[in-house]
């Protein structure tokens, strides 16, 4: 049987483990949650470029439609 003495410092080193868990979660938890709002932000950013490239390839392909029948008539 383990005496006194192992079992206390079994169950500190245990007591030390939850303690380093806990500090890992809070920081896992910090890092989702910076990661989710660079990810919010990002979609944002995204759709508003989607928007602008779209508008740019929509006048370059009326300007260059417009250039070619211009010639042909």
């Amino acid at each position: 049987m383990a005496n006194l003495k192992e079992i206390k410092r079994k169950i500190k080193s245990v007591q030390n483990t939850q303690k380093t868990t806990r500090a890992m979660k809070l920081v896992s938890t910090a890092k989702l949650k910076r990661a989710e709002t660079a990810a919010k932000q990002s979609r944002v950013y995204a759709i508003k470029i989607n928007e602008v490239l779209s508008e740019i390839a929509y006048k370059i392909n009326q300007a260059t439609n417009g250039a070619v029948e211009s010639r042909f008539f």
